[in-house]
């Protein structure tokens, strides 16, 4: 008996490996994985697709059922998965918040302001003048004496000796000339040729050296003005910020990615204008963002009046690419506080199948808030923000919608001052959507800023 249950038992084993194995594969459109679902023809399996799983059986694999619950399942993952609108919206939202509260705070600090006019002082009085002095008349001159007319006459008469004795001696010359004029005259003509010829030479060669010694000193000016225009530019600005970060990104799927980014910031002398660019790149080398922003500080009366900034970022997220523009205004409170708001238009285009693809344009705002703590060494600035998408227009179907989505943004940035020029920052963020599309995700920053 034990025998045949042995054997009845081996048999079993062997009819189970020889039954066929039926296997549906399935593509995933955003990131290019492909996930493989296998199940004897006689059997059933567990299918587990992103975070939804379920139990087929061999006989559903070939009838269609599994392939529309895929379908379904991913329907449902395309508002979550890297490559969905929500998902690129909520990560500009990110970079638009962050980006104009540090570029405010910064400026609000680091801005010079001009002191407070003293009041003016007034002028001494001058003492009055002392009064005039009563004038007394001058004496008569002398009366002319008899000595002084003799001697008039006794020089007249020196001076006119003195004439013709000189007139004599003129004479004297002239014959002197006449009889000693031939000969000096052709020793005098040869000594002027040759020095005539020499002072040509001299001449010819002082010309060249002037003109080699005028064109060195041309080439040595225009070099000067060369450096002074250089020296002059950087006059002008504030040697430039590098920020370089590390990221861990939990993304709406719930997995976390890690990204870089690096920035590179310059201002003005006086701090009322400054540049950036910033760039950001995941470990996957499938998502890449970078922006580039202008801001203007306007001061009034001294103060800090607002700071208007204008934004210009591309993203792509594996096989979605987003285009945004954005306009913020930033009001700096008396208290050290920081609030705004920006308005922006992303165009963004999506992969529908492998051969088409989906535009859509959306307006969107982000109102934000943050204040900034300073201590010995140690600041912290906590946000809030809210970013909201109020309508969409979908090119490809002609339709316009509200979705109305909002999403809320918090968290708190910390930096500590190591030196006047470097500086580390630890940042923490959370995502939650008010209208419960998508759970909160998180993200931590960990960087460090340097000024040259």
């Amino acid at each position: 008996m034990k025998k045949f249950l042995l054997i009845l038992l081996m048999w079993g084993n062997v009819a189970l490996a020889q039954s066929p194995i039926i296997t549906q594969t399935y593509t995933d459109r955003c990131t290019g994985g492909t996930f493989v679902f296998s199940v004897p023809s006689n059997g059933q399996t567990v299918v587990v697709f992103y975070n939804k799983s379920r139990v087929f059986t061999a006989n559903e694999f070939t009838n269609g059922a599994l392939r529309a619950w895929l379908e379904e399942t991913y329907a449902w993952w395309r508002n979550l998965n890297p490559c969905s609108t929500t998902q690129a919206s909520a990560t500009v939202a990110q970079q638009t918040a962050q980006q104009a509260a540090s570029t405010a705070t910064s400026i609000a600090t680091n801005i010079p302001m001009p002191p407070p006019m003293p009041a003016p002082i007034p002028a001494p009085i001058p003492p009055p003048p002392p009064p005039p002095t009563p004038s007394t008349p001058a004496p008569p001159p002398p009366p002319p004496s008899s000595g002084s007319s003799s001697s008039s006459s006794s020089s007249s008469s020196s001076s006119s000796s003195q004439e013709k004795s000189g007139g004599e001696a003129g004479k004297g010359g002239g014959e002197g000339e006449k009889k000693g004029g031939g000969p000096e005259e052709k020793k005098g003509g040869s000594s002027e040729e040759k020095k005539e010829g020499g002072s040509e030479e001299k001449s010819e060669g002082s010309e060249e050296s002037s003109e080699s010694e005028s064109s060195d000193s041309e080439e040595s000016s225009s070099e000067e003005k060369k450096e002074e225009k250089k020296d002059e530019k950087k006059k002008t600005t504030t040697p430039p910020i590098i920020a370089a970060n590390m990221a861990g990104i939990q993304g709406l799927d719930g997995k976390v990615a890690t990204a870089l980014s690096f920035g590179l910031s310059k201002s003005s002398l006086l701090g009322d204008k400054s540049y950036g660019v910033n760039s950001m790149v995941w470990s996957n080398m499938k998502q890449f963002l970078v922006s580039g922003n202008y801001s203007k500080t306007h001061i009034v009366n001294g103060e800090v009046d607002m700071i208007s900034s204008t934004s210009v970022g591309a993203a792509k997220m594996y096989s979605t690419y987003l285009f945004s523009v954005g306009h913020s205004k930033v009001f700096l409170g008396r208290d050290g506080s920081v609030f705004g708001f920006n308005f922006g238009n992303n165009i963004t285009s999506t992969e529908v199948s492998d051969t088409e693809r989906e535009l859509s344009g959306s307006f969107n705002t982000v109102f934000f808030y943050t204040k900034s703590f300073n201590f010995t060494r140690l600041s912290l600035a906590p946000l809030l923000a809210l970013a909201s998408n109020l309508v969409t227009y979908n090119f490809s179907t002609k339709t316009m919608d509200m979705p109305h989505s909002h999403i809320l943004l918090t968290g708190n940035n910390f930096n500590y001052t190591v030196t006047k020029r470097f500086g580390a920052n630890l940042g923490i963020i959370a995502t939650s959507s008010l209208s419960n599309e998508f759970p909160t995700t998180y993200a931590i920053t960990v960087g460090s800023r340097f000024q040259f």
